[in-house]
C-alpha cells in the first residue's frame, strides 16, 4: 500500500479564486474577491466567517491571482470521446459478466427462497466476477487509463474479501489516479466509491486518505468532494455530534463554501448550512422578542432595543449565497434588501414587513415561526399603538389568524383591543380573536366569539370588517342553543333519504365528523357507549359524514370501525347542511330536543351526557300515561 501523507500545514486556503477589476465608480468587490481576502483574515485573525467577510468587503482586492482554479466545475460525463477504445472493449465484456452474475444470483435466491441462510448450499452460491477480472483492469490501469483505475477503486470491495488487501488495492488505485490524472472527472467518482469501504479502512486511515486526495487533486469539484468526505468521516458517518466535532465539520463546510463556490458539492453544503442557519435564525428571533418585551415593560424606546437578528443573519448568509446556495441567495439578494428598505422608514415598518415575511415563509415547523411572528405583532402593537401601521398589521393577522391557538394570539391582539384611539385596528383585532375562537369549536370558545363580535358591532358598526363580523355572528346564532334547529337531511349509508323532522318526539344528538376528527376509534367507542346507555329510550344519534364516502366505502371503512348508527353522507364541509349548521371544524355536536330546538353545542362530554339524560327523562315524562 502506498504511503498516505498525513495532514499537511493545510495549505488548502492557498487555492483561491479569480478576481474582478475596479469599476469607474470605485472598487467593485464581488463575492469571489471578498472570499479571497476572507481566507487570509480567517487564518490570521481567527475571525468568524461573517465578520471576516464584512471586513474583506472594505479592502482593496490586490492583483489578480494567476493560474488558480476558478472554483467552478461542471460534472464531466463520460462519452465515447472520453473513454479509450481499450477500456470500452474491456468494460463491455465486464458488464456482460456482471449481468450473468446477477442472473445466477437471482436464480440461486429463487431456488433457496424457502430456506434459512444457514441451510443454503454454499457451493451453489454464485461467485462475484470482480476477482477474475481484476488483473485485466489492473494492466489497463498501469498503462495510465483513468477509467480502469476508477473501476479498481469501485470494485476493490468485491475483488478482495480481506480488509487489508481491499484497502491496499483501493488506496493504490486512487493514488495512481491522482498522480497521473489529478484533474480528471474520475477522481470525484473514485472518492465517492470509498464510502462503502469506510469500515474496512477505519476512521483514521480513511481520513488520512481523503486528506491526501484533497491535496493531490487539481479539480475544484474533486477537492470539494474530498472535503465533504472528510467531514462525513470526521463525524463518523454523521453519528458523532459532539461540539468539537461539529466545530471541525463546520470548518470544513466553510472551506467548501469559500474556496469552491459554484461546485455541486458547495451547493449541497449550502443547503445543509442554510437549514442550520434558518433554525438558528428563528431561535434568535424568539430571543429578540423576549428581550424587547422586557425592555418595553421597563419603558425603553426602540433606540435602546438590541439589533434585529436580520442584520446578523444577512452576514451569515453571505458566504453561503456566494457558494451558490439558492435559498441564501434569495435572502441576500431579495429578502434582506426589502427588509432594509422597510426598516429605513422606521423600526415599526421593519417589524411590520418582517412579521408578514415570517407568515409567508413558515416552513414545516410552523410552531416557532408562528410564535416569532405573533411576538413581533405584539411588540409592534404595543409600541406604535394608534398609528396606521398597527392597522395594517391587524389586516394581515385577520387574514391568517385561524390556525393559531388562542393563547398564542391573545397577547398579540390585546394591545390593539385595549387601544380605543385606533378604532379600525381594534375592530380587526376583535374580529381576528372571534374567528379563532369560533374555529376552535368548544362551547366556551363560541361564547367568547359571540361576545367579541357583539362588541365589534356595537362599538364599530361602520368599520369595513363589520359586515364580516355580522355574517359570522349570524352563522353562530343560527345554531345557538334556544334556536330551532336548521334543516338536516341527506341520504344514509343504505341509500335511503331522511330528514330530522322524522325524529320529532326523540332527543337527538347530531354529530358531524370526518375521518380525521369525530371518527377515531376512541370517539367511536364513546358514541357507541352513549347509544347503549340510552337503549330503548327516546334517544337517537344521527351522524353527518363530511367525507366523500359512498355507500360501499362506508360499509368497507366506517362500518368496519363500528359505526352502526344512521349517518347522512354529506360529502364535505362545503355541503349545504354543514353550512346551515355553521360547522367550522369537526367534530361538531348538537343536542336537539324532541321539539326540534337546539339545547347544547360541543359541550364537554360528561356535561353533554348529563344534558341528554335530563332531556330524555323529560320526553319520557311527557309520554307516560296519567
Amino acid at each position: 500500500m502506498p504511503s498516505i501523507p498525513g495532514p499537511t500545514a493545510r495549505g488548502r486556503f492557498r487555492r483561491s479564486v479569480g478576481w474582478h477589476l475596479a469599476c469607474p465608480q470605485g472598487i467593485l468587490i464581488t463575492m469571489r474577491s471578498a472570499q479571497r481576502l476572507l481566507l487570509g483574515l480567517v487564518l490570521l485573525a481567527g475571525s468568524s466567517l461573517p465578520e471576516a467577510l464584512a471586513t474583506a468587503a472594505a479592502q482593496d482586492p490586490g492583483p489578480p491571482a494567476q493560474g488558480r482554479p476558478s472554483g467552478r466545475s461542471a460534472k464531466k460525463k463520460p462519452d465515447a470521446k472520453d473513454l479509450s477504445p481499450e477500456f470500452v472493449q474491456l468494460n463491455n465484456a465486464w458488464v456482460g459478466a456482471l449481468n450473468d452474475y446477477s442472473t445466477a444470483l437471482l436464480t440461486y435466491d429463487r431456488a433457496n427462497a424457502g430456506l434459512p441462510l444457514e441451510r443454503r448450499d454454499p457451493k451453489g452460491t454464485p461467485v462475484h466476477p470482480a476477482p477474475a477480472w481484476w488483473k485485466r483492469f489492473e494492466e489497463l490501469g498501469k498503462a495510465g487509463d483513468p477509467d480502469a483505475l476508477l473501476w479498481m477503486v469501485q470494485q476493490a470491495g468485491n475483488a478482495f474479501p480481506e480488509s487489508e488487501r481491499c484497502t491496499a488495492a483501493a488506496a493504490s488505485a486512487l493514488d495512481e489516479l491522482l498522480r497521473t490524472h489529478p484533474e480528471h472527472r474520475t477522481v470525484e467518482d473514485a472518492l465517492q466509491a470509498l464510502r462503502p469501504l469506510f469500515d474496512r479502512f477505519g476512521r483514521e486511515r480513511f481520513l488520512a486518505l481523503v486528506k491526501h486526495a484533497h491535496d493531490a487533486a487539481k479539480d475544484s469539484q474533486a477537492q470539494a468532494c474530498a472535503l465533504l468526505l472528510e467531514a462525513w468521516a470526521l463525524a463518523d458517518r454523521s453519528s458523532e455530534s459532539s461540539p468539537e466535532i461539529q466545530r471541525q465539520v463546520q470548518g470544513l463546510y466553510d472551506e467548501i463554501l469559500l474556496v469552491h463556490p459554484g461546485t455541486r458539492t458547495a451547493r449541497e453544503v449550502a443547503g445543509r448550512v442554510h437549514a442550520k442557519l434558518e433554525s438558528e435564525f428563528i431561535v434568535a428571533e424568539l430571543a429578540w422578542v423576549d428581550a424587547v418585551r422586557e425592555l418595553q415593560r421597563a419603558g425603553k424606546d426602540p433606540s435602546q432595543w438590541p439589533p434585529q437578528p436580520m442584520h446578523a443573519w444577512n452576514q451569515k448568509y453571505l458566504p453561503v449565497a456566494a457558494a451558490g446556495g439558492p435559498q441564501a441567495r434569495e435572502f441576500v439578494n431579495r429578502i434582506y434588501p426589502a427588509y432594509q428598505q422597510a426598516e429605513g422608514n422606521g423600526m415599526g415598518f421593519g417589524l411590520a414587513w418582517l412579521q408578514q415575511w415570517l407568515m409567508s415563509r413558515a416552513p414545516g415547523d410552523v410552531t416557532t415561526w408562528a410564535r416569532a411572528r405573533l411576538g413581533l405583532v405584539e411588540i409592534l402593537a404595543r409600541q406604535y399603538h394608534g398609528q396606521p401601521l398597527v392597522t395594517s398589521v391587524m389586516v394581515d393577522l385577520t387574514k391568517s389568524a385561524v390556525p393559531y391557538p388562542v393563547e398564542w394570539l391573545e397577547p398579540a391582539l390585546q394591545p390593539a383591543i385595549d387601544d380605543g384611539s385606533a378604532p379600525k385596528a381594534q375592530a380587526l383585532a376583535l374580529l381576528a380573536r372571534a374567528m379563532v375562537h369560533t374555529a376552535h369549536n368548544r362551547w366556551a370558545d363560541w361564547e367568547a366569539a359571540r361576545a367579541d363580535l357583539e362588541r365589534l358591532l356595537r362599538e364599530h358598526p361602520t368599520e369595513e370588517c363589520a359586515a364580516h363580523a355580522q355574517a359570522l355572528l349570524s352563522s353562530l346564532l343560527n345554531v345557538w342553543p334556544g334556536h330551532a334547529a336548521p334543516d338536516f337531511r341527506g341520504t344514509d349509508q343504505e341509500g335511503l333519504a331522511f330528514k330530522l323532522e322524522e325524529y320529532k318526539g326523540f332527543l337527538c344528538l347530531i354529530d358531524f365528523g370526518d375521518s380525521v376528527h369525530g371518527m377515531q376509534p376512541e370517539e367511536i367507542e364513546q358514541r357507541r357507549g352513549l347509544i347503549q346507555s340510552f337503549a330503548g329510550r327516546p334517544f337517537r344519534l344521527i351522524g353527518g359524514v363530511l367525507d366523500t364516502h359512498t355507500q360501499r366505502s362506508f360499509r368497507e371503512r366506517l362500518a368496519a370501525l363500528g359505526i352502526d348508527w344512521r349517518c347522512a353522507l354529506l360529502g364535505s364541509r362545503a355541503s349545504d347542511v354543514a353550512g346551515m349548521w355553521s360547522v367550522q371544524v369537526t367534530p361538531a355536536v348538537f343536542v336537539v330536543d324532541a321539539e326540534g330546538v337546539i339545547r347544547g353545542r360541543n359541550l364537554p362530554w360528561a356535561e353533554q351526557q348529563a344534558l341528554i339524560g335530563k332531556l330524555v327523562a323529560q320526553v319520557e315524562a311527557k309520554r307516560a300515561p296519567r
